[in-house]
């Protein structure tokens, strides 16, 4: 069966100063294509060597750390912890974490290869057809105070210096990892540095007080961890992930009515009026506009040919940067989709069927980008409520 992969989901809208804004759910490909006949994946963990105290990441030029077995043991776990369920969440591979004894696994040394015929005893006994195995796994933390001092001008005019304390908790994660096709007894996939680190940014009046509102160095390895497996998932498997689309929303009454339908989660009402106005706009702008907005609606239904023909019209009587930078992002999305139908095995290389949204169940929002004990990080998603229904739209020629 056919079918392609695109924006499944409108997730929330947001009303802006510039402009109000949507966000879809999207599918997009992996850095690494795997063989048809790999469905299932075991994940192993291959890091607990026997010399892990002794920096087993200084083969990969790392830098030598002085972190904690226990630390570094737990930011392990929670490594192969989200490798696993981002494989999961991914449509193209069912996968589980496997225990296999250290000796089984042969992993005394980082540069010895599982061997095949161990890989295909782990293969008989999960059903699996392929091996992630997360090779190596150090980490390194740091934490540095800086004084601040400002001017402020209390209530009686007089100035006064108040001095405060910056620290920052910087923690680094360097991970190795195999992807092994054990049906066809090749390494798909062999990284050897595979960087993660987050920062914490916090401040006090004092160094102690600054200092005592990071993470623990513990929580710290641990979030990241689960970065480095998270991100080794999104390299060898299709992900969904989040992505902001504006509209326009002001200066025709029509638009702002559309808006307004969009905020009330009736996009099929949203789509007529930016339809008509298209149509009956009396000018070319107003009718660009309302072009843009129906290539947002059919990228959010998951049609992106349709969507890349509003997006030109748009682009043609706007004549701006906004709708030009759109219809590239839409042509970079049939780009993905391909690579994506054929990760998929859903077409023929080379071959683009008709654009039809893959049904896909709502999964738990994802994090809000903090870390550990909610201390503020460096980046971070707000968590989107459950998708709405979706409507049908035309292209600029009236087709379905």
């Amino acid at each position: 069966m056919s079918r392609s992969i695109l924006a499944l989901a409108t997730l929330t809208v947001v009303a802006t100063a510039c402009s109000p804004s949507i966000r879809l759910q999207v599918l997009e490909p992996s850095l690494v294509t795997s063989p048809p006949d790999v469905h299932r994946l075991a994940v192993v963990d291959r890091s607990r060597a026997k010399n892990v105290g002794e920096g087993i990441l200084g083969a990969l030029e790392s830098i030598a750390t002085g972190e904690g077995i226990g630390a570094d043991n737990e930011g392990r776990s929670r490594a192969m912890t989200a490798v696993v369920r981002g494989l999961q969440d991914s449509p193209r591979f069912d996968a589980a974490e496997v225990f296999v004894p250290r000796k089984e696994l042969e992993s005394s040394l980082f540069d010895k290869e599982l061997s095949w015929a161990t890989a295909k005893r782990i293969c008989k006994d999960a059903g699996c057809q392929g091996i992630v195995a997360l090779e190596a796994f150090d980490s390194d933390s740091s934490v540095n105070v800086d004084r601040r001092v400002t001017t402020e001008t209390d209530s009686d005019g007089k100035e006064r210096q108040v001095v405060t304390f910056e620290a920052q908790r910087r923690t680094n994660v360097v991970t190795a990892w195999r992807y092994y096709d054990v049906v066809n007894k090749q390494i798909i996939d062999d990284v050897r540095g595979w960087d993660s680190a987050y920062t914490w940014t916090e401040t006090g009046p004092s160094v102690s007080a600054a200092r005592g509102a990071l993470p623990p160095q513990g929580d710290a390895v641990s979030y990241v961890g689960s970065l480095a497996g998270a991100s080794y998932a999104r390299r060898i498997a299709p992900t969904w992930v989040w992505v902001t689309r504006s509209y326009y929303g002001g200066g025709h009454p029509d638009l702002k009515l559309g808006k307004n339908h969009v905020r009330a989660m009736d996009w099929a009402g949203a789509v007529d009026i930016w339809d008509d106005l298209y149509r009956n706009g009396p000018d070319a702008k107003t009718r660009g506009k309302a072009a843009f907005n129906l290539a947002l609606a059919a990228e959010r239904e998951g049609d992106l040919r349709n969507a890349a023909s509003w997006a030109t019209e748009a682009a043609v009587l706007l004549a701006n940067g906004r709708a030009r930078g759109y219809r590239a992002s839409l042509e970079r999305r049939l780009a993905d989709q391909l690579k994506v139908q054929q990760q998929m095995e859903l077409t023929a290389p080379g071959q683009v069927e008709e654009d039809r949204p893959l049904a896909k169940p709502h999964k738990p929002a994802p994090p809000s980008g903090r870390g550990p004990a909610g201390n503020r990080g460096t980046s971070g998603d707000a968590p989107p409520p459950p998708p709405p229904p979706k409507p049908g739209t035309r292209g600029p020629t009236g087709n379905r």
